[in-house]
């Protein structure tokens, strides 16, 4: 039980390092109001592959199981930078984006972790000779003689479902207080195809750290300059952005 809360966990790490900055050319190229989408999707599916690699490898265990990516829709929250004449900006998540993208997520997550469970019996029933060979989870369910949801639910104490439901909300804590993570105001500066950005009104741009964008009519699409705290950035770059205002 612990060590599936474990990889359940470790499953769930989102990409709460995400650091977005952008760069462009003069100032007034960038004033106004920009939306697009923080796409996390690789960041996530490459995270969740090695988590639940090294959890198995740990535990000397080896399932050949299919990628988490198979299984996870797109993770890419509505975002909206705005830039003002003032020289100060504002990053903003939307909730609700956030709200439909975890809903959708969960669905991903207890789809693998059915997979994934049955793969698991599956190689149990076989190592235990009970069965040479088990072909889906309908002959898993006919040789234990219960469906897999149940056998889920004895092994978690409760259905998968509200698991995964009580473990997101521990872990993210729901779409408003993760969206929340990532709003932020402060200063910018554009000169010379690049922008830098503040951490708050109250502090000066860091002249080492920058991105670089381009702008195309009203599309801007901004690249990765200097390596982020981060390790998800590298992963969610480039990031495309419409002018909305």
């Amino acid at each position: 039980m612990n060590r599936m809360k474990k990889l359940l966990a470790l499953l769930l790490v989102l990409a709460l390092g995400l650091s977005l900055a952008a760069c462009g050319g003069a100032k007034s190229d960038i004033v106004g109001t920009w939306q697009g989408k923080a796409d996390m999707t690789e960041y996530i599916i490459s995270k969740g592959d090695a988590d639940i690699g090294a959890v198995l490898s740990d535990q000397g265990v080896y399932i050949p199981l299919d990628s988490i990516g198979n299984y996870l829709p797109e993770f890419a929250p509505v975002c909206t930078y705005v830039f003002r004449e003032d020289g100060t900006y504002t990053f903003t998540m939307d909730e609700a984006s956030m709200q439909l993208v975890l809903e959708a997520y969960q669905a991903g997550v207890e789809a693998y972790f059915r997979y994934f469970y049955a793969q698991v019996l599956c190689q149990t029933l076989m190592e235990l000779g009970m069965a040479e060979q088990v072909n889906g989870v309908e002959e898993l369910e006919a040789i234990l003689g219960v469906s897999l949801d149940e056998v889920i639910a004895e092994m978690l104490g409760m259905e998968l479902h509200p698991f995964v439901s009580l473990l997101l909300e521990e872990t993210i804590g729901g779409a408003e207080a993760y969206a929340s993570r990532f709003n932020s105001e402060g200063k910018y500066k554009a000169k010379d195809g690049k922008l830098w950005l503040s951490a708050g009104l109250e502090y000066h741009v860091d002249p080492e750290r920058c991105d670089y964008y381009s702008i195309a009519g009203n599309i801007l699409t901004i690249a990765e300059g200097s390596p982020s705290e981060g390790e998800v950035s590298a992963m969610v770059y480039p990031l495309v952005f419409e002018k909305i205002a």
